[in-house]
C-alpha cells in the first residue's frame, strides 16, 4: 500500500465514546521510543486521534438507535504512508482503541499492511484542510495540500 490510507470504523458505548486513538507497533531498528505509560498504547507509537463523522454510518445508527451518539458512531483518519518509518516502506501494524468518557479503553481492531511508498508514483500526497474534519459549511479557510515530486520545481507565474 502507498499513498493515503483511510483508517475507519465505528464505535459506540452506553455513555459516550470520547475518542478513538490510532497507534502503531514499532518497527525493527526504529529509535522512536514507544509510549511508556499505562493503558493499551504501552510500547506502541501514537499516530493520531481519529475524528467522528456525523451521519457516516446510518446502518449503525439505525441498529443501535437507543445508544447515545449513535449518529456519530463512524470515525476515520487519513494516514499518509510516507510519514511512517522508512518513509512508509515495510510492514506496519496499526491499532485502533476507543476510550469512553469514564476512561475505559477497548481495542477496536488491528491491521497489518505492507507499505510500498518507495515504489509509489509521483506526485504523492493528499489535499487537506487545516485539521481533519475542519471548518464546515459557511466557514472560510485557506486550503492547502502536499504533492512531493522528483521533478524540478516550476518557475512561478509572472
Amino acid at each position: 500500500m502507498a499513498g493515503s490510507i483511510a483508517v475507519t470504523g465505528w464505535a459506540l458505548d452506553d455513555i459516550e465514546v470520547s475518542r478513538v486513538e490510532i497507534w502503531r507497533d514499532k518497527v525493527t531498528g526504529e529509535t522512536t521510543p514507544g509510549y511508556g505509560g499505562g493503558g493499551l498504547g504501552n510500547g506502541k507509537v501514537f499516530i493520531a486521534n481519529a475524528v467522528f463523522i456525523n451521519g457516516a454510518r446510518p446502518d449503525v445508527e439505525t441498529a443501535y438507535a437507543s445508544l447515545p451518539f449513535a449518529d456519530r458512531a463512524g470515525w476515520g483518519y487519513l494516514l499518509l504512508t510516507n510519514v511512517l518509518p522508512n518513509q512508509g516502506t515495510g510492514v506496519f501494524r496499526l491499532h485502533a482503541y476507543a476510550q469512553d468518557r469514564l476512561g475505559h479503553q477497548a481495542l477496536l481492531g488491528m491491521r497489518t499492511f505492507t507499505g510500498a511508498t518507495s515504489t509509489a508514483t509521483t506526485p504523492f500526497g493528499a489535499s487537506e484542510p487545516p485539521a481533519q474534519n475542519g471548518a464546515g459549511a459557511g466557514a472560510t479557510h485557506t486550503h492547502f495540500g502536499r504533492a512531493p515530486t522528483s521533478a524540478a520545481p516550476a518557475a512561478p507565474p509572472p
